[in-house]
Order: C-alpha cells, then sequence, then structure tokens
C-alpha cells in the first residue's frame, strides 16, 4: 500500500486490531463514534471518504494480498501496521489521501479529512515525570515524537518556557540523553510517542493526553503510579515496570493494542513485582506479555484480537486461550511458569500458531484443535497434546 499525505492535522487515523468482517476488495469498512468503539470519527461534512475529528480515531483494515507502506514519508505522521491493520498517528489538520496498492498497482484511493475538535481547544497536553534523588543532574534517555512544532520540555518545571526548552525537545527527537537540573520535570505540546529509559522514574502523569498514543516506560523505581493519572484515551501502546501495583485496571484505555508488564528490569537485578491481576481493555488488544509478575488469573474471553501472549514467570495454574479465535498469526511464549499445569490452545486456528515452552515443570497437558499435530512447536517431551476434541484433565 502506497501513502500519500498532504497538508494533515494533530488527530489520529488508528486501527482497529481486528475486524468482525474480512473484506476483500480495498474498500474502506469504516464509520465510527471516534471513541475507539466503532469506525470512522465525526460526521460526514466533507466530500471525503473517511472524516475525523482531531483526537479522534477511526479504523481501518486492509485486506489480504495489499500491500501497505513501510517507510514514513513525511516525518510528521508515524505508522505501523499489525496484521492487516494500519495504524496512523500525528495526523495534521487538513486533508490525507490513503492509496491502497495490490502488486505495487493502485488499487483504490481514499481521502481523508481531520477537522478541527472544539472539545480540545484551549488545551494543551502535559506530561509530567518524577524521577528519584539520585537521578537528578545525571542523564536521562527520553525519545519523543511530537505532531507539529509546539512541543518543549520544561527542565526546571517552573511552567515557563525558557531558553533552549524547545530545542531539548527536538534533542529527545533525535533519542539523545538530556541532563535533569530537577527532580521532576514536564513535556508540553502534542507527543505521540515518549519512551523513557536509564533513569529511576518514581511518579508519571498525564493531563489531556490526546496526542498520546505510545507510552514506554522502563524504569524499576515507577512506585507512586496511579492509572487514574493517566489521561490519554487515545493510548495504543502501554509498556510499564512495577513493582507496587497489585491489580492494574486498564479499562479506561479503551484502544490500547499492546500491553507489556515487567519488573522494570530485563536482567532479574530487582524483586519481582506484585502485579496478581490485570483487568485487561477493550476488544483491540492483540500484544500482552507480563514478565515477573505473580499473575494468577487471566481471563483472554473478552479479546478475540489477540495475536502475540508472552508470559514470563508468573505463577499462572491455567491458561486458556481458545477464545483468540480471530487471531491470524498467535505466538505463545511461556518461559519459568512454574505452576502452570494446562493450556487449552483448541481456538480453532492452532495452524497458525506457534509456541514456545520452556522451564514450566507442572506444565503436563496442551489442548489443541481436533486433528492438529504440534510436533514442531518448541514444548517438552513429556507434555501430552490433546488433540482428540477431550480436554486436559
Amino acid at each position: 500500500m502506497l501513502l500519500m499525505l498532504a497538508a494533515l492535522a494533530v488527530g489520529f487515523v488508528a486501527l482497529s486490531a481486528c475486524s468482525d468482517d474480512d473484506t476483500d476488495d480495498g474498500t474502506e469498512n469504516s464509520s465510527g463514534d471516534g471513541n475507539g468503539n466503532g469506525n470512522g470519527g465525526g460526521a460526514q461534512t466533507s466530500d471525503a471518504d473517511l472524516t475525523v475529528k482531531v483526537g479522534e480515531f477511526i479504523t481501518y483494515e486492509v485486506p489480504d494480498g495489499y500491500d501497505a507502506p513501510l517507510t514514513n514519508m513525511t516525518g510528521m505522521v508515524d505508522y505501523r501496521k499489525v496484521g492487516n491493520t494500519l495504524y496512523l498517528n500525528g495526523l495534521q489538520e487538513g486533508k490525507a489521501k490513503l492509496e491502497i496498492g495490490k502488486d505495487f498497482t493502485l488499487h483504490k484511493e481514499l481521502s481523508i479529512e481531520v477537522l478541527p475538535n472544539p472539545e480540545l481547544e484551549g488545551k494543551t497536553q502535559k506530561i509530567t515525570l518524577t524521577t528519584t534523588e539520585a537521578a537528578v543532574g545525571k542523564p536521562i534517555g527520553l525519545e519523543i515524537k511530537i505532531a507539529g512544532d509546539d512541543a518543549w520540555i520544561d527542565l526546571n518545571n517552573n511552567g515557563v518556557k525558557d531558553e533552549g526548552e524547545a530545542e531539548a525537545a527536538k534533542t529527545a527527537e533525535l533519542e539523545e540523553r538530556l541532563n535533569l537540573p530537577a527532580k521532576t520535570f514536564s513535556i508540553y505540546g502534542r507527543v505521540y510517542s515518549l519512551v523513557v529509559r536509564y533513569t529511576k522514574l518514581s511518579a508519571l502523569k498525564v493531563e489531556n493526553g490526546y496526542a498520546l498514543t505510545r507510552l514506554h516506560c522502563s524504569s524499576d523505581a515507577l512506585q507512586e503510579f496511579r492509572v487514574a493519572d493517566l489521561d490519554c484515551p487515545n493510548l495504543r501502546e502501554l509498556s510499564l515496570g512495577l513493582n507496587e501495583s497489585r491489580t492494574l485496571d486498564l479499562t479506561r484505555f479503551p484502544n490500547l493494542t499492546e500491553l507489556s508488564i515487567s519488573n522494570g528490569n530485563s536482567i532479574g537485578l530487582v524483586d519481582p513485582g506484585n502485579v496478581e491481576s490485570i483487568i485487561l481493555p477493550s476488544k483491540y488488544l492483540v500484544k500482552l506479555k507480563v514478565v515477573e509478575q505473580p499473575l494468577r488469573e487471566l481471563d483472554l474471553s473478552g479479546y478475540p484480537c489477540l495475536s502475540w501472549l508472552s508470559l514470563i514467570d508468573t505463577h499462572l495454574k491455567s491458561l486458556d486461550v481458545s477464545p483468540c479465535s480471530k487471531a491470524r498469526n498467535l505466538n505463545v511464549f511461556l518461559r519459568d511458569c512454574s505452576m502452570l499445569a494446562s493450556v487449552n490452545l483448541a481456538n480453532g486456528n492452532n495452524t497458525n500458531t506457534d509456541v514456545e515452552i520452556y522451564d514450566c515443570k507442572d506444565l503436563k497437558c496442551i489442548k489443541v484443535d481436533k486433528g492438529f499435530d504440534a510436533s514442531k512447536w518448541t514444548i517438552p517431551t513429556a507434555v501430552t497434546i490433546k488433540n482428540d476434541g477431550t480436554s486436559c484433565p
């Protein structure tokens, strides 16, 4: 698929993770309410095929066999493709053209119009980060992606855009490290992607975060984290290192498609976290990763789109992935799940499922689709494969 963009606005054309209907002719299947539940944003006020207000989103599924853009052509739009779903973020107000190609030949051209959103007028997105005392005066790894030219970093947290603070935002956009003169600092403006690395970040807050769609924080000191402090309804990707939270309710992020929860340290130098249960967001979730958390329950019954699941060192006793029936390609990775005794992968789509299981000592049985041969999966030889239609004991 080719993508041509004319003068665009800070709204999003973001797309659902899977669709109830599978079109195959390249026609759009969008119409929506702008709240992540539907397809297509605000009311039609122009001749555009797809219309959306700033801060809303529309959904678009790319049919099988059609091409998608592989490079960022404008430098102002962040887009990616997951399965058959194309995601566009950071569009500027105005009009755009989306070209759908097959065999590198133009098949269909869709027009998109991003309209102003009165509800967002006068509101400025603000991301406030607080570090530990030990981090003051030391470099912080900060990577941001900006829509427009209004972003700046309040390094001394005085609420005033001082000399050099607009340049600091451009430096962070280049993924370079910044020295922190204060314990608390804020990022203002239309940042749609934020990645924080190499620092002891203790608190995080987002206000009026309509532009933020991607948030990754690998800090192992994030102790004052509260989901209620994240006002970012269009969030699509969330990755957090947590040590203190017990129950994580993510239903305030109805458009979340990728979720990663870990203890904040990939090499295991800190104690495991304490997330025992996760209340997942909307049906759009496609990717879930949980690392070194005493997770005891995981209900996937409301998430048919899930296509990538990684569980490392959890306390789950059983895992049922059978409700994920619409996944075109399901990847399951399990390691060090010492209490896991049974797994149900019979979702009617095991031919498109890849499984890797290591060091799950109590796992004795895996149920798969009837007649399916799982011999090519990476699983312990002692595990019984139930492919006769019966369940594990």
